[in-house]
């Protein structure tokens, strides 16, 4: 990944520092920002396998206020660019080894309302997810990239969703649907996990099953273990997440005298990462 696509966070990193906006959790208007990266191998039946790579940014905001002793609200909107691509991994010349042949880029841009309530011993979020994908796919690749005739749209919803069971500050269990910052690169398709607060410190560890990238195939790719950390350091909250495990398997094919005439392996790491970081406006 290259560098320049971190420089945004790292000015929004200093800016609240520079302003002196309000520390996190407090009633009010907060804006934030996060990005990330990750790819995965999915392959079903007799498909090659493929790898899939992924970038993304975030841009969004909320708004939080009490709405009872225990209780509060946050709505909040998303604002997700990424860029996707799919890459069939085929046996090379000789076999015993494998190459890659690009098959589909996408370009997608995502707009992400949701609703917040928080009490102490429950969480309830729930939202949507409305996706612009541009897709452009193998000959087409081969032509000429750049040349939009070669491309095809589609728009998507999707749902949104998590639910927290145990105390946010001490102990708790969440389970989540589509429910990453940003979209792509901030979590799976499915997740359940456990977290919990340590002085000002937020920890999470669980399982994410799928992957919300490819709109087209939104629950392809393994499970991995992740972990997420989010830190309170004076008036800006950081937040760093991952997943990751390895992806290593041998492949045949053979043709209709069920003889062998391919047979190649695929090692390839599976990942994601995402930071962000949030700041409350001063009014």
């Amino acid at each position: 990944m290259k560098l320049s696509y971190l420089k945004p966070l790292g000015f929004l990193a200093i800016l609240p520092f520079l302003l002196g906006f309000a520390p996190p959790e407090e009633n009010g208007t907060y804006v934030g920002a996060s990005a990330g990266r990750g790819q995965f191998i999915s392959a079903s039946g007799c498909s090659r396998p493929r790898l899939h790579e992924f970038s993304d940014f975030q841009a969004g905001a909320y708004h939080k206020r009490d709405i009872d002793a225990e209780g509060s609200m946050q709505a909040g909107l998303g604002a997700d660019a990424g860029r996707y691509s799919e890459t069939s991994i085929e046996c090379a010349a000789g076999c015993g080894s494998s190459e890659a042949h690009r098959d589909q880029e996408e370009t997608a841009l995502i707009l992400s309302p949701y609703l917040t309530f928080d009490w102490k011993w429950i969480g309830l979020t729930g939202g949507l997810h409305y996706l612009d994908i541009e897709s452009i796919r193998d000959s087409a690749l081969l032509q000429d990239p750049q040349d939009r005739r070669y491309s095809t749209t589609r728009t998507d919803f999707l749902p949104r969703g998590r639910i927290r069971l145990g105390y946010a500050q001490k102990v708790y269990a969440s389970v989540e649907v589509l429910n990453g910052r940003p979209f792509g690169s901030g979590g799976g398709l499915y997740e359940a996990g456990v977290g919990g607060r340590v002085k000002k410190t937020d920890l999470y560890a669980g399982l994410r099953l799928g992957s919300p990238v490819m709109g087209s195939s939104p629950g392809s790719g393994a499970g991995s273990v992740a972990a997420a950390v989010a830190r309170t350091l004076g008036p800006v909250r950081i937040r760093l997440d991952g997943g990751f495990n390895y992806y290593d398997h041998d492949y045949e094919r053979t043709n209709s005298q069920g003889e062998v005439t391919e047979q190649f392996g695929v090692e390839e790491p599976q990942y994601r990462f995402s930071a962000g970081v949030d700041w409350r406006l001063p009014f």
